[in-house]
């Protein structure tokens, strides 16, 4: 095998084909294909900046393959870790992060939450989370956006990170606004 300086050493893909084949719903499998999803998209972005950054002067690995891809419900899994947020609180933040930075097109939609309601109520307990106004943290954004009140928008930002998905959703806007100020 070869290896490669800057990067983990690649898992081949044949390991991740079985963890992905079988039934999509099989929460016996949930946690490691979580876990691997996580592994891929990280290393996919890292494959990503990588190439970009050091203008293909490093020897990289290969990126995995479509067909792998097609056979991941990320949308799920992405939907699962929200919304079972206690069980997955320290992986579902770094696995946003990286679909933000290299897969946004993957991200679950309201629509796809609403697709889940009234399954199995363990996927959707949770306790009580802060709430963080629509109206509030866009101005803050356009204040910090002219100078000032910068670490309210820091802090509304902080809470709007540790609510789940689907509380985010309502700020799609200003978070797209907020991506191109930064």
């Amino acid at each position: 095998s070869e290896t490669y300086p800057h990067f983990n050493q690649s898992i081949d893909e044949q390991f991740f084909q079985e963890i992905f084949s079988g039934e999509i719903f099989d929460d016996s499998k949930l946690v490691i294909r979580i876990l691997s999803l996580a592994f891929l998209i990280a290393f996919t972005f890292k494959l990503d900046s990588s190439s970009n950054k050091e203008g293909g002067t490093i020897k990289t690995p290969k990126a995995y393959s479509q067909s792998l891809w097609k056979s991941i419900p990320i949308r799920y899994l992405l939907i699962v870790a929200d919304m079972r947020h206690s069980d997955f609180q320290h992986i579902r933040l770094m696995l946003q992060r990286y679909l933000v930075l290299s897969l946004p097109h993957l991200l679950p939609e309201q629509m796809h939450f609403d697709s889940f309601k009234g399954q199995t109520t363990h996927i959707f307990t949770r306790g009580k989370r802060n709430v963080v106004p629509v109206s509030e943290f866009g101005c803050a954004l356009e204040d910090a956006t002219n100078g000032h009140g910068f670490f309210k928008l820091s802090k509304l930002t902080d809470l709007l990170l540790n609510l789940t998905i689907q509380s985010q959703m309502p700020h799609f806007e200003n978070i797209l606004q907020a991506m191109t100020v930064s």
